[in-house]
Protein backbone atom coordinates (compact mmCIF):
# COMPACT_ATOMS: atom_id res chain seq x y z
CA UNK A 1 0.00 0.00 0.00
CA UNK A 2 1.45 3.43 -0.94
CA UNK A 3 1.21 6.32 0.69
CA UNK A 4 1.03 10.15 -0.05
CA UNK A 5 1.29 13.35 2.27
CA UNK A 6 -1.84 15.75 3.02
CA UNK A 7 -1.02 19.23 0.68
CA UNK A 8 -2.44 21.04 4.07
CA UNK A 9 -0.98 19.35 7.20
CA UNK A 10 1.34 17.01 5.92
CA UNK A 11 -0.03 14.05 7.43
CA UNK A 12 0.50 10.48 5.76
CA UNK A 13 -2.89 9.03 3.77
CA UNK A 14 -3.92 6.54 1.73
CA UNK A 15 -6.25 7.06 -1.06
CA UNK A 16 -8.95 4.70 -1.88
CA UNK A 17 -11.13 4.12 -4.41
CA UNK A 18 -15.54 3.94 -3.67
CA UNK A 19 -17.86 1.91 -5.33
CA UNK A 20 -19.33 5.08 -6.48
CA UNK A 21 -15.54 5.59 -8.27
CA UNK A 22 -14.81 8.78 -5.88
CA UNK A 23 -11.58 8.73 -4.24
CA UNK A 24 -11.43 9.17 -0.62
CA UNK A 25 -8.49 10.20 1.57
CA UNK A 26 -8.20 7.30 4.73
CA UNK A 27 -5.53 8.48 7.67
CA UNK A 28 -2.36 6.32 6.97
CA UNK A 29 -2.37 4.98 10.89
CA UNK A 30 -4.93 2.14 11.69
CA UNK A 31 -6.42 1.76 14.52
CA UNK A 32 -7.79 -1.84 16.35
CA UNK A 33 -11.43 -1.81 16.92
CA UNK A 34 -13.91 -5.11 18.04
CA UNK A 35 -16.62 -6.53 16.51
CA UNK A 36 -19.09 -8.98 17.84
CA UNK A 37 -19.47 -11.74 15.91
CA UNK A 38 -22.79 -13.41 15.25
CA UNK A 39 -22.90 -16.90 16.09
CA UNK A 40 -21.11 -15.98 19.83
CA UNK A 41 -19.68 -18.26 22.23
CA UNK A 42 -20.83 -21.81 22.95
CA UNK A 43 -21.91 -20.26 25.98
CA UNK A 44 -23.61 -17.33 24.69
CA UNK A 45 -21.28 -14.50 25.84
CA UNK A 46 -20.42 -12.24 22.50
CA UNK A 47 -17.52 -12.95 20.78
CA UNK A 48 -15.27 -10.35 19.08
CA UNK A 49 -12.67 -10.09 16.50
CA UNK A 50 -10.32 -7.51 15.94
CA UNK A 51 -10.12 -5.40 13.02
CA UNK A 52 -7.86 -2.42 11.94
CA UNK A 53 -9.46 0.56 10.05
CA UNK A 54 -8.26 3.74 9.49
CA UNK A 55 -10.42 7.05 9.43
CA UNK A 56 -11.38 9.50 6.88
CA UNK A 57 -8.91 12.12 6.48
CA UNK A 58 -11.63 14.66 6.21
CA UNK A 59 -12.94 13.97 9.83
CA UNK A 60 -8.94 14.36 11.37
CA UNK A 61 -7.21 17.23 9.10
CA UNK A 62 -7.53 20.49 10.45
CA UNK A 63 -7.52 21.91 7.15
CA UNK A 64 -10.29 19.81 5.50
CA UNK A 65 -13.08 22.47 5.47
CA UNK A 66 -10.87 24.19 2.04
CA UNK A 67 -11.02 20.93 -0.06
CA UNK A 68 -14.92 21.23 0.29
CA UNK A 69 -16.73 21.58 -3.03
CA UNK A 70 -19.59 23.00 -1.01
CA UNK A 71 -18.32 25.31 1.75
CA UNK A 72 -21.87 25.77 2.59
CA UNK A 73 -21.53 22.31 5.01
Amino acid sequence: MTTSECKSCGARIVWVVLPSGKSMPLDAVAATMFVLEPEGAQDGSPRAKAIQVRASHFSSCPQAGQWRKDPAR
